[in-house]
């Protein structure tokens, strides 16, 4: 192996750490971001921001269980009651 050959591959491999560590310094200010909310209505808003930023979307969606068979769901930052009880008896939804 050349002495060239050997560091382009080594700038190669630099250049996936580095998008590994920005990937993971995003999603951790992110993470911050999301555990400082106020509110439900602005954990919806900071979730759609900050996923927005590592994955592209039209809709987000996130069911929190609030007691026994209590959900609230939050879609693109609006509060959305569900009509009935989601998911199949037995999955991670019930």
């Amino acid at each position: 192996m050349s002495r060239d050959h050997f560091r382009e591959g080594l700038l190669k491999e630099l250049d996936s750490l580095q998008s590994r560590v920005e990937r993971q310094e995003s999603i951790n200010a992110a993470l911050r971001r999301l555990s400082v909310a106020p509110n439900l209505e602005s954990l919806g808003e900071v979730f759609e921001e900050c996923i927005r930023g590592i994955v592209p979307f039209d809709v987000s969606s996130v069911s929190l269980l609030r007691g026994e068979q209590q959900w609230e769901h939050l879609k693109t930052g609006e509060v959305v009651t569900a009509p009935a009880p989601i998911g199949e008896a037995g999955s991670a939804t019930d």
